[in-house]
């Protein structure tokens, strides 16, 4: 069977990784392991059928100007009629609502659409909402994004999702708010939640020994590790402000922060507050795939303290794929992922993470207890062979419907 995945977050960069770009690489790898033909419409800058691993990429383009991430979705239809003149496909897979325009086509009613859904409107929606602290942000979230999102929302979202074959949902805790908030109906709506690889994610002391020799660690040393883009929503600036009272607390703490620094001034903020912790603190260059499993093995504990609402975290299954405790805001898929095998906070509570922050770095055989659960729980429900036969099962229900 052709299935074709439609998604502007190109798989073909090595630069990029986590969310969507990762969802699509893995999908893709994993189809064709079942034993698919493969293609991605994908922004990527790729020759037209260049292909990687067996996959084909198609790169969705105009004639004039550049396709971004915002025009992709009204692009898609031209590269999809060529594909599928060459290669006929046999069903479309969209990260999210990006296949839209293919919906109207007369020419492809025939071929059913399934909508992997990350996060969508309605979270940003609530996650903007939370956020509201003054006269000034609420004027700002009213006059500038509220409309916006809620357009997307009812424009694109609820139709598209509706009509397609088949919803899937990255976690529990979306998919009802798709059953409840967009009407999707349960019977064509399914929760697949994010998968790793465990093999390459796994506890290995050699990459531990060299990745803290690399940081310049000690033995006695506990290293808290905070990975993913540098933005507010992730809660970095939770992270350094509980290290105050981490590091008066515990001395030997050492937390070390990496991910992407784009939003500059966030970033400089942070750099500025944690000036009083010296050293303790370090800001890391963003961690490519080469090195991210050596400084996962590095750390003592990982943190997510996300004042959004994730979906299903990449980076906190590959820590927990990697053994390391976790300490993770409670909120949206982070719930139904860490269950018992890491620490819930409050969202937002500088003091409620600083107490978990200590009570973990205080008590190696707790670390340990939550770290191989964590590694267990990845084992048992987020692996590929667990989301294989996931996968299986919805495209057969899908065809037979």
């Amino acid at each position: 069977m052709h299935l074709c995945i439609v998604s502007p977050k190109s798989a073909m960069n090595p630069d990029h990784w986590g969310g969507v770009h990762t969802h699509t690489e893995s999908l893709a790898r994993l189809l064709l392991m079942l034993k698919n033909e493969v293609s991605i419409l994908t922004l990527s800058s790729v020759e037209r059928g260049e292909s990687s691993a067996g996959i084909r990429y198609i790169p969705v383009t105009i004639d004039q100007g550049v396709v971004t991430e915002q025009s992709f979705q009204t692009c898609v239809t031209p590269a999809f009629l060529k594909l599928h003149h060459d290669h006929p496909v046999d069903l479309i897979i969209s990260e999210g609502y990006y296949a839209f325009d293919l919906l109207s086509n007369t020419h492809l009613h025939n071929i059913p659409i399934i909508a992997f859904v990350h996060n969508f409107a309605f979270i940003h929606i609530s996650n903007g909402w939370r956020e509201i602290d003054s006269v000034r942000s609420c004027f700002a979230y009213f006059g500038a994004s509220i409309f916006r999102i809620m357009g997307r929302m009812v424009r694109f979202e609820i139709p598209f999702y509706r009509r397609v074959r088949a919803v899937v949902s990255v976690s529990q805790f979306n998919a009802d708010l798709l059953k409840h908030i967009y009407g999707i109906p349960p019977d064509k709506l399914f929760c697949l939640p994010n998968w790793i690889d465990t093999d390459l994610f796994k506890p290995d002391p050699v990459l531990r020994q060299k990745g803290r020799q690399t940081l310049g660690l000690k033995d006695t040393d506990i290293a808290f590790l905070q990975l993913g883009n540098m933005w507010r929503p992730k809660g970095f600036h939770l992270t350094v402000e509980a290290f105050k009272s981490v590091q008066k607390r515990m001395p030997r703490a050492v937390m070390l922060l990496s991910g992407n620094m784009s939003d500059e001034r966030y970033v400089t903020s942070l750099r500025n507050t944690a000036k009083t912790a010296g050293d303790r603190i370090r800001f890391l260059k963003p961690s490519n795939r080469s090195n991210l499993t050596s400084l996962l093995n590095a750390a003592d504990v990982f943190l997510l303290p996300s004042i959004m609402s994730e979906g299903l975290s990449y980076a906190l299954l590959e820590a927990m794929s990697t053994g390391l405790p976790v300490i993770a805001s409670r909120r949206g898929g982070n719930l139904e992922q860490v269950s018992s095998a890491g620490l819930l906070v409050h969202p937002g509570n500088v003091a409620d993470l600083a107490d978990a922050i200590c009570y973990l770095g205080e008590k190696e055989t707790e670390r340990v207890r939550l770290g191989q659960a964590a590694r267990e729980r990845i084992l048992q429900f987020y692996s590929t062979p667990k989301a294989a036969d996931q996968w299986k099962h919805i495209l057969e229900k899908v065809r037979i419907g």
